[in-house]
């Protein structure tokens, strides 16, 4: 009988463990599963905050540049639901110095990446901090850095996403400097306008410069045909002067 009853003990024992084994096993597998989800979803998140990131900044600089370098100028005239600056008004210069226009661009690119990033989608626990952008203008493109925390919680696991960069190639810095240049020669002759020195500023620059007229107001467009918005669209900047 003692044989038996130890026979039965080492069989319950064993199958004690071998059930163990098993549930072991079973919880490590899912716990690997959830950690592959983990990092996929993760994954996810980043390149929809990079994506958010690259759209954002190129959606900020044709913002700034549809309005003379503003979101909301001070002297401005409106058309097709734009507000374009005044950059000369009846003579005097009003042109924007080349940091305004950047701080302009950072304020803008903040509010627009605060609408395009939603992470809610993946079913994540995410929480945006304060965005601050700082946005430096060259001669041929637009650099932006951004530092937006963006806390991501799944399961157990947390991730905070806090810099990103993004850099829109266009002459932007290029087109202020012909667009400065056209209102400084204003000054030098207020109440006409000189088409010939704009023709030959633009000409001078491979810019493209059209012209309209409203409430005795010209609204000039410059156009850069030698390059794009990151292949989105062709670059303009705009700008208006009060005869």
């Amino acid at each position: 009988m003692m044989d038996k009853r130890g026979q039965i003990a080492i069989f319950v024992i064993i199958s004690i463990l071998i059930v163990g084994a098993i549930v072991g096993i079973i919880y490590f597998q899912n716990a690997k599963k959830t950690e592959t989800s983990s990092n996929e979803l993760i994954k996810l998140a980043k390149a929809d905050i990079d994506s958010c990131v690259e759209e954002s900044a190129g959606d900020a600089i044709y913002v700034i540049s549809s309005q003379g370098g503003y979101v909301l100028p001070k002297d401005y005239l409106e058309d097709m639901n734009l507000r374009i600056a005044y950059w000369n008004i009846l003579g005097n210069n009003t042109s924007p110095s080349t940091e305004t226009i950047q701080d302009q661009a950072s304020a803008t690119m903040c509010a627009l990446l605060d609408e395009c990033i939603y992470l809610e989608k993946y079913n994540l626990n995410s929480t945006k901090g304060i965005c601050n952008a700082s946005t430096v203008i060259r001669p041929d493109y637009a650099a932006f850095r951004v530092d937006f925390p963006i806390s991501v919680r799944f399961a157990d696991k947390t991730t905070i996403f806090e810099k990103s960069s993004a850099v829109v190639y266009t002459r932007i810095g290029k087109a202020i400097t012909v667009a400065r240049a056209i209102a400084a020669d204003q000054s030098k002759h207020p109440g006409s306008l000189c088409l010939t020195c704009m023709a030959d500023i633009g000409q001078q620059n491979d810019m493209l410069i059209d012209m309209g007229t409203k409430d005795n107001s010209t609204i000039i467009r410059l156009i850069d045909q030698s390059a794009d918005m990151n292949k989105t669209r062709a670059y303009e900047l705009k700008f208006a002067m009060k005869i």
